[in-house]
């Protein structure tokens, strides 16, 4: 692949920053709020005496983290525990991971992304945060330690682990009932900071990501698994701020005006997550210098920049947010708005500091489908290719002989920049639909080629 030319690469990072600016401001200076981390006694209000079970007696552990040159990825969300894990004793788990585990390194990866806290919910052993529904039923403990068995089988298969967690995302209206006194949730929602550090969306609660306490409550939770678990890497995935709508957090934002700040509303929710990327970058340095962090936001850089409120230009330039950032293109070459190739040049040229990896995340579950977005005529207007529309560019003539994810892997391969590539998701590869099959085993087989040959 030829190399991006510099000046190109100059003009599409000034369009990126023109963008931010000319819709929002873009906030690139060092803030006014930034903070340092603090120790591990800091976190203790967040705990009742007497009340916390008996987790904190388990003793630190030291190793040296498994991380790949070139990563070859792919994310096991939720959705896949739902089936691998959930309701499963140890040897079951043990079985059904394992056998998840080797599908992924006969398919020539060699990391695995995946969840450990969704919603607000643990599938380890935790101080902070109640047992999760995927494990054996929202609040209940399994009788064994899920992460732990993970952890253990990825490596004996010399697989990386990257843990996966949603900071911000927390439980249901009814999950809220249940969680027990001794977590900071339960307090937050009998006292005075329910709907402050706490917010409810349409029966759905989200940490505030402007509140202090929340950032050293999810700070505190990326700690104890650093601290107690040999993960490779911690890994935040797209969802920051809930909602664009400013009564989400308009009495703290005032509190904040009132008490001098001058940042417009936007840009004082960027630097709030900016915030909370800076702690637990640096409370996993301090932690095991080898772990990694990084983000795996959206593609597009205006809607993470102003519905997200992911200053992403910032986290691909300045050392201090993250290790690596993982974008999820999950464009096809057809696309009408914005096309696959495009969309990773104008990420290579924002991905400007060596020391910040670049990963891309593509989607092969999205093979065989049909993708209304990438036609122009999704929200009503025409269609700029009809006899090509980019709407059907995840599909193909012949669906047994199918390589567009061998061809996206190779473009990334082919890059300067690029570091590695991320699979959406392990069930759509290894599970697929019956319509969808014939096409997906034949990406497989195509995309094993390429992975198997680097």
């Amino acid at each position: 692949m030829k190399k991006v030319k510099k000046i190109s690469s100059f003009m599409i990072l000034i369009s990126a920053i023109f963008l931010c600016v000319s819709t929002v401001g873009c906030d690139l200076l060092r803030s006014e709020n930034s903070s340092d981390i603090k120790s591990k006694s800091d976190y203790q209000f967040l705990v009742s005496s007497g009340e916390q079970k008996k987790t904190s007696d388990r003793q630190a552990i030291t190793y040296t983290p498994k991380n790949y040159g070139e990563v070859k990825a792919i994310w096991i969300s939720y959705i896949e525990l739902k089936t691998l894990l959930l309701g499963k004793t140890e040897a079951e788990f043990s079985e059904s991971i394992e056998k998840a585990f080797q599908n992924v390194k006969n398919l020539g990866l060699n990391t695995v992304v995946v969840h450990v806290r969704p919603y607000g919910d643990a599938v380890y052993q935790s101080e902070y945060f109640p047992w999760s529904a995927y494990a054996k039923g929202f609040g209940e403990d399994p009788g064994y330690d899920p992460l732990t068995v993970m952890v253990a089988k990825a490596h004996q298969l010399d697989l990386s682990f990257h843990a996966w967690v949603n900071p911000y995302r927390s439980v249901t209206e009814e999950e809220s009932q249940k969680i027990g006194n001794e977590y900071p949730f339960a307090k937050w929602l009998h006292n005075e900071k329910k709907g402050t550090n706490i917010v409810n969306l349409s029966g759905r609660w989200f940490y505030n990501p402007g509140v202090e306490e929340v950032r050293k409550l999810i700070v505190a939770g990326v700690e104890e698994i650093v601290k107690y678990y040999p993960v490779d890497a911690i890994h935040f995935d797209d969802y920051f701020y809930p909602t664009t709508d400013t009564a989400f957090d308009q009495t703290l934002y005032q509190a904040y005006l009132e008490a001098g700040g001058s940042l417009e509303l936007e840009a004082w929710r960027r630097e709030n997550v900016n915030a909370l990327l800076r702690d637990t970058y640096t409370a996993i340095k301090k932690i095991n210098e080898g772990v990694l962090f990084g983000v795996s936001p959206q593609a597009n850089i205006s809607n993470n920049f102003k519905n997200q409120y992911a200053d992403v230009i910032r986290w691909c330039s300045t050392p201090g947010y993250l290790d690596y950032i993982c974008p999820q293109i999950y464009y096809n070459f057809k696309s009408e708005t914005t096309d696959f190739v495009k969309s990773l040049t104008t990420w290579e040229a924002l991905a400007t500091h060596p020391a910040i990896k670049l990963y891309i995340g593509i989607a092969p579950y999205k093979i065989g489908r049909v993708d209304q977005w990438a036609c122009t005529g999704a929200n009503g207007g025409t269609c700029s290719a009809p006899n090509d529309c980019g709407a059907k560019g995840w599909m193909v003539s012949d669906p047994s002989n199918s390589s567009i994810l061998k061809q996206q892997y190779e473009k990334i391969q082919k890059s300067e920049r690029c570091s590695g590539v991320f699979l959406y998701n392990y069930q759509s590869l290894f599970s697929p639909e019956e319509d969808v099959r014939t096409q997906v085993e034949s990406e497989i087989k195509n995309l094993k080629s390429a992975l198997t040959a680097s």
